[in-house]
């Protein structure tokens, strides 16, 4: 069987075995670095293939925005939008926090609020999380303000003579 590893530093010196190996960039300031990989049979004859590496910065999302604020009488709902985009042309996530509870929990760049578990009269907080596809988020901030909904009237009446009545 053929023996494989790998120069991942350009020193020289094969350092890492196996046939497939992860390049760590964690570290690394931009540039191009050159990786070396061989190969060698029993007889320690060996073939190396040499390629070159670039090593891009990777910029985070920008004009991140959670829109708002918003206002929403208690028990409706409120939609809301958020925005951002990859200064280096990458596809980007939306991921909201709709309790503010720091846990980015439901997917979409337009979402419906508020959630089952927030309630009540008052200011509430919702975050934004725009990531790009190598991990790199942006977060955005907004307020919900929930009001007190409006007094629902009922107006009750009698037929007089009819012995019905009616709520309207």
């Amino acid at each position: 069987p053929l023996v494989f590893d790998w120069d991942l530093d350009n020193d020289g010196v094969f350092e890492t075995p196996g046939g497939t190996v992860t390049f760590s960039t964690t570290g690394k300031a931009v540039g191009v670095y050159t990786v070396s990989f061989r190969a060698c049979d029993p007889s320690r004859a060996c073939a190396i293939s040499t390629t070159a590496v670039s090593v891009v910065a990777n910029n985070p999302p920008t004009g991140v925005s959670a829109g708002g604020p918003y206002i929403v009488p208690e028990g409706a709902t409120v939609t809301l939008t958020g925005s951002g985009s990859d200064p280096d042309g990458d596809a980007v996530t939306f991921i909201w926090d709709l309790n503010y509870n720091t846990i980015f929990e439901t997917n979409g760049k337009t979402v419906v609020f508020p959630p089952v578990d927030v309630s009540g009269v008052g200011l509430h907080g919702v975050r934004l999380q725009v990531c790009d596809i190598y991990g790199a988020c942006t977060v955005a901030e907004t307020v919900v303000t929930i009001t007190e909904a409006p007094p629902l009237a009922a107006l009750a009446y009698s037929l007089l003579g009819t012995g019905k009545s009616s709520v309207r």
